[in-house]
């Protein structure tokens, strides 16, 4: 079996792998995918130089042993929902291929500083690391990184050197209800480009955010008011604010001029939703039950509205029974669904098919 280049083990019950498995010296895929049994791997699985994937999740792996850090050649490590897993090898940088590593839902509680000696890393997951209190001081140093995922930890700060991250496309601090501040020149970041915060302790941006180029900003369910979202970034195209606590939108809204999809949905304070740009082209405002009046701009592109359990609206409106409206050419002539109370078909709408 010298020359097998895959062993694909996933789901077995078995509780260990043989020594002698470092003679496959062709190996470069091994899968113990949800082997519950698994506790631990062979002292020497760092002799298999010919591994590049190696998928450890959901196995009862409580540590990984020292060699593995002889795995030069590593391309994607996983780990995922090894959840008595609380730590890796100290000296982990020296798996110098390695493009992906994925711990979430394990017991992590730190990071050894030398995994900012992974240059060729892209994918950080920590999700759901829940024990995972901070960052290494030089994580900068990972000048591949591309996502880095620490969504459900426990973070209390990101360190400085993260604005050294100059690759990295996609932040998720989603849920990371401890982490109160950004650091204060992220908007340097000139490739982040998604940017998720809904859940967090953060209630307010660094100035330089204005600098960043972010098509995409989650910002949901973070008690936010209107001087909260006074300055968002001019680049935003995707803006996620449901769930917070604005009455209104303020007036820099129109000056977002590449925002075409905005979320309000469960805005439950939002009494008015005008002052949007004119490049808006889809509008979710779901639950948002004090909302008593909106207005779409002139030559606006609708594609979508839903404005479901908007009941103010239909009082508003003198109507008692809320409807749905579906158009398959609103407005401008551009397809899409609307979704609105009443019983009256708003005017500017084209071909409307009304639905009771």
């Amino acid at each position: 079996m010298e020359s097998l280049r895959e062993l694909d083990l996933e789901g077995t019950v078995i509780t260990n792998l043989p020594p002698s498995i470092v003679h496959l010296n062709r190996l470069y895929r091994l899968d113990v995918i949800d082997c519950k049994m698994l506790e631990n791997l062979p002292s020497n699985i760092g002799e298999i130089k010919s591994l590049q994937y190696l998928y450890l999740n959901e196995t009862a792996i409580k540590d990984l042993p020292p060699s593995i850090e002889q795995l030069e050649g590593l391309v994607q490590l996983a780990l995922s929902d090894c959840k008595i897993l609380g730590s890796l090898p100290s000296n982990i940088g020296r798996m110098k291929s390695l493009r992906e590593l994925l711990l979430n839902g394990t017991a992590i509680k730190d990071l050894p500083p030398s995994v900012e000696q992974l240059k060729c890393l892209d994918k950080l997951d920590l999700t759901n690391c829940k024990m995972l209190g901070s960052l290494p001081s030089d994580i900068g140093g990972m000048t591949s990184l591309n996502e880095l995922f620490l969504n459900g930890t426990v973070i209390k700060d990101l360190p400085p050197s993260v604005e050294q991250l100059k690759g990295l496309y996609k932040l998720d601090l989603t849920d990371c209800k401890m982490l109160g501040s950004l650091p204060s020149n992220i908007g340097e970041m000139k490739s982040l480009k998604e940017l998720c915060l809904g859940g967090s302790g953060i209630k307010k941006l660094p100035s330089s955010i204005s600098l960043a180029d972010l098509g995409e900003l989650d910002w949901s369910n973070c008690n936010l008011d209107e001087e909260s979202i006074l300055n968002l970034p001019q680049s935003s195209q995707d803006l996620n604010l449901s769930g917070n606590n604005f009455v209104s939108l303020p007036a820099s809204f129109t000056q977002l001029t590449r925002l075409y999809s905005l979320r309000l949905d469960d805005c439950l304070s939002l009494q008015t939703l005008e002052l949007l740009p004119s490049s808006i082209h889809s509008v979710f405002a779901k639950d948002c039950v004090s909302l008593e009046r909106y207005s779409i701009p002139n030559g606006a592109y609708i594609f979508e509205l839903n404005f479901v359990e908007t009941h103010k609206l239909v009082e508003n409106h003198g109507n008692k029974k809320p409807n749905v409206y579906y158009s398959e050419n609103p407005l401008q002539e551009i397809g899409g669904s609307i979704l609105l109370p009443g019983n009256e078909i708003p005017s500017g709408f084209c071909r409307i098919k009304y639905e009771s």
